[in-house]
């Protein structure tokens, strides 16, 4: 196993197919060389994991690797796992819950996931974390979020701002991103909220 590996990083650098290494690799220890390369470097094992899957078909055991690759994974990425794993049947688990529940990971991302399982899987189990993903958004991609939001799962948009209301500063910030897009009473009833907080 060692050799495999090693052989991760090289394959890398040399730009190599990595069709190619999935092919070479013993059928037997596939899953096994998998394992390894996730504790080495993640995203190299993701890149392997998608050429396996390409070369071998569907298969359990790759679609338990792409859960447990999920949490460090590129969203994108995440979210065609999550279309493999629903065209097979398999909806009590989902990478991108995985990867929204992840508190390690950018809020942003955490919050595309939740956004994606809504709109494109007809999944709300995201949002459960919506609340706290919106406590822990930087204040200046407020607006980004929110369009966001409004685009992809408009009925999500009452959480992100309630759980993102957690200070007067937050407040403010997000009364002046409502302000611009015209929702004026939510933005004045925030700005109430912030000074209650404020004095509370």
């Amino acid at each position: 196993l060692g050799l495999w590996q090693a052989a991760l990083p090289l394959w890398s650098e040399q730009g190599l197919e990595w069709s190619r290494l999935a092919e070479i690799v013993p059928q037997e220890f596939a899953m096994n060389v998998l394992h390894e390369a996730r504790q080495v470097n993640p995203a190299l094992a993701g890149e392997l994991l998608e050429a396996m899957f390409v070369l071998h078909g569907d298969d359990n055991r790759y679609f338990a690797m792409a859960m447990a690759l999920a949490p460090s994974s590129p969203v994108g990425y995440v979210s065609a796992w999550a279309a493999r794993m629903k065209k097979n049947g398999i909806d009590e688990v989902s990478p991108l819950l995985a990867l929204a529940s992840t508190s390690e990971r950018a809020s942003r991302d955490r919050l595309h996931a939740v956004l994606l399982m809504a709109a494109a899987f007809e999944d709300n189990r995201g949002t459960d974390h919506l609340a706290e993903i919106a406590s822990k958004f930087p204040p200046p991609k407020f607006e980004e979020a929110i369009v966001d939001i409004d685009a992809m799962a408009p009925d999500l948009v009452g959480t992100f701002v309630e759980g993102a209301a957690t200070t007067q500063t937050r407040c403010e910030a997000l009364a002046v991103v409502l302000d611009k897009l015209g929702v004026n009473e939510v933005a004045e009833a925030l700005r109430e909220h912030g000074r209650a907080i404020a004095f509370s």
